[in-house]
């Protein structure tokens, strides 16, 4: 994976980020995210740490099967002991992360009152 800047990632990132784009712009800009171009499939994704566990704040593209492994590595290499996700398309999450032999359990469910639920997963990688 290589680090790339918010606004060579942003056009790319734009169906997954929606409103929450000048957000996600300001914790990059702050530091508290970082913006990522795979280099295992076309996708680009933006990560936030918080303790053991590594955020996926948004990722988009093609392949997501194939940018999991490189996610999982990448996690793990920097000493993570979970991969969190939030999604309004769990069939698309589901699918990308059937190439992984973890546990992923739903860990919430947050209610919108227009359009889709977000939901949270948590891929566990102790084991």
């Amino acid at each position: 994976m290589q680090s790339v800047s918010y606004d060579v990632a942003k056009d790319h990132l734009k169906p997954a980020l929606g409103s929450g784009a000048g957000y996600v712009r300001r914790e990059i800009e702050r530091g508290v995210s970082k913006a990522y171009r795979l280099t295992l499939a076309p996708m680009f994704v933006v990560l936030r740490p918080e303790g053991e566990t590594l955020v996926v704040v948004a990722v988009a593209g093609k392949n997501l099967a194939a940018a999991i492994i490189e996610l999982e590595s990448f996690a793990i290499t920097r000493g993570f002991k979970f991969v969190r996700f939030h999604t309004k398309h769990p069939e698309r999450l589901k699918k990308g992360l059937s190439t992984l032999k973890r546990p992923i359990r739903l860990i919430e469910n947050r209610p919108r009152p227009l359009g889709r639920n977000e939901l949270v997963y948590q891929v566990d990688l102790r084991g």
